[in-house]
């Protein structure tokens, strides 16, 4: 069995996004076919900036070395990227409609850090 990552990719060029051929909708991370109309898609990035959709502060420990409590937010990648569950630096509830820069973070993942300046 092969392990499957849902973790969306950040790279030097933001975002590693899946971008339907037909459709035109993205979906991060990559995926084999577009999640909406099953087209066929191209990798492409997205800007690694987003706006926040919803955020909460979580006070439960629910895997090994994320320590409570900490933030998460839905954020809505890019101009027209795709929204991603992301963990934020620091156990804060930001309102609807901050920006957020997503920067590297230990062990693969990466999380939403400071707000950008408008």
């Amino acid at each position: 069995m092969t392990a499957v990552s849902y973790q969306p990719r950040l790279t030097m060029a933001g975002v590693e996004v899946s971008e339907c051929t037909e459709c035109g909708r993205r979906a991060a991370p990559p995926t084999g076919a577009c999640p909406w109309c099953r087209g066929p898609v191209r990798e492409t990035h997205v800007e690694a900036e987003g706006t926040v959709w919803s955020s909460t502060v979580v006070h439960i420990e629910v895997r090994p070395g994320q320590p409570a409590p900490f933030g998460m937010a839905y954020v809505d990648l890019g101009e027209s990227g795709p929204r991603v569950l992301v963990v934020m630096e620091d156990a804060v509830r930001l309102p609807r409609g901050t920006r957020v820069r997503m920067e590297a973070a230990e062990q693969g993942s990466w999380w939403a850090r400071g707000v950008v300046s408008a």
